[in-house]
């Protein structure tokens, strides 16, 4: 079966110096047409090689190493435009927590050092821990920067979650909302319009209505989870009091407004 570990492995040698990340960033793979086969024709259907495109409007191209399953089938192609890779699986750990450093190291090796086989990642003498040390000169200043927007976005999360748990803390012990932990989105504008009550109010009660099987829905999402729990939070206070009472006062002179007509009727 070929998987994108073999695509990275048996690509062209004038890719060695690319690590797995840019590899995928700036290359997919493709199946060979009719252009193509001339290509490589005329490179006397080398393998591992750059095919010559100079002159021509189509992206560089590379052949697989004869070791690549699909070397007779396929090319490597740059993009156009270079894309994010997707990483599937189990997300890189936090970089500060013991328990997971050799597998935080190992995948930081493994996506941004260029390899062909393990033993280009670590010695069999060494600790992840340690090849991450001796092999991190070799990060270059792009892959630095996509390491501390990783470690970056762990904390955000950290912080959203802790955001959360003093909200439910304050919430639970029948104490107003501390105004430090309600974030201040927006600066004063006299061009900006005004929350809506109703609005507010609305998406209150939406919440006040919510069920257990409702909220049990949501648990295949965190996102929606961290939502629910912090309106939940904040209706279980008295912030949106005011308003509450706004409505109560709408809806009297609403009811008086019926009565009175009545009498007309």
């Amino acid at each position: 079966m070929v998987n994108t570990r073999l695509d990275y492995q048996h690509r062209s040698k004038h890719l060695t110096a690319l690590c797995l990340y840019d590899f995928f960033s700036h290359f997919h793979k493709k199946l060979i047409d009719k252009s193509d086969r001339r290509l490589i024709k005329s490179a006397n259907g080398s393998e591992g090689e750059r095919l010559d495109t100079e002159g021509t409007k189509m992206n560089e191209r590379y052949t697989f190493e004869s070791a690549h399953p699909q070397s007779s089938s396929h090319i490597v192609m740059k993009h156009t435009n270079p894309v994010v890779p997707v990483l599937v699986g189990p997300q890189i750990p936090r970089k500060e927590r013991d328990e997971t450093g050799e597998r935080y190291s190992r995948a930081l090796l493994t996506l941004f050092v260029p390899w062909r086989s393990v033993h280009d990642l670590c010695a069999l003498n060494q600790t992840w821990t340690e090849a991450l040390e001796v092999q991190k000169p070799l990060f270059s200043p792009a892959s630095l920067k996509i390491i501390e927007n990783i470690q970056l976005l762990h904390e955000c999360k950290h912080d959203r979650d802790e955001h959360l748990r003093q909200v439910l803390v304050e919430a639970q012990s029948g104490n107003s909302i501390d105004p430090v932990l309600i974030p201040n989105y927006y600066e004063e504008d006299q061009n900006t319009e005004e929350d809506d009550p109703e609005q507010l109010l609305q998406m209150l009660s939406t919440v006040n209505e919510a069920t257990t099987n409702a909220y049990s829905a949501l648990n295949g999402n965190q996102e929606q989870r961290y939502l629910y729990d912090a309106l939940q939070a904040i209706d279980n206070t008295d912030r949106f009091a005011l308003l509450n009472d706004q409505r109560n006062v709408w809806n009297q002179n609403s009811d008086d407004i019926v009565h009175d007509s009545s009498t007309f009727v």
